[in-house]
């Protein structure tokens, strides 16, 4: 995060997931420089298993979004971007 907070200039917005770790992450590097939101999903879990559903993704069931630090718009606090990069680097380091 320090090295993140060296290259952005003026006050940033960030949105993590709930991975406690970023709280502290965060405050380190940005100090009071950045408006900080989580943003939670609750997915539903298949306890039968079917081994059809064995790697199958979760259901989505809900969202939460919650200001850390700072003031966050909560409109645009998301994951979806790193999420969608996530998704795209491990289609590409596949078997």
């Amino acid at each position: 995060m320090a090295d993140l907070a060296a290259r952005l200039k003026g006050r940033v917005q960030l949105s993590a997931d709930g991975l406690a770790a970023y709280i502290e992450a965060i405050e380190n590097g940005f100090g009071s420089e950045a408006d900080f939101a989580q943003v939670i999903k609750v997915y539903t879990h298949d306890l039968s298993q079917h081994p059809e559903r064995k790697y199958s993704a979760p259901d989505f069931v809900s969202n939460r979004k919650i200001a850390i630090s700072g003031d966050p718009d909560m409109d645009l606090a998301c994951t979806s971007h790193v999420e969608r990069l996530n998704g795209i680097t491990r289609q590409h380091v596949r078997r």
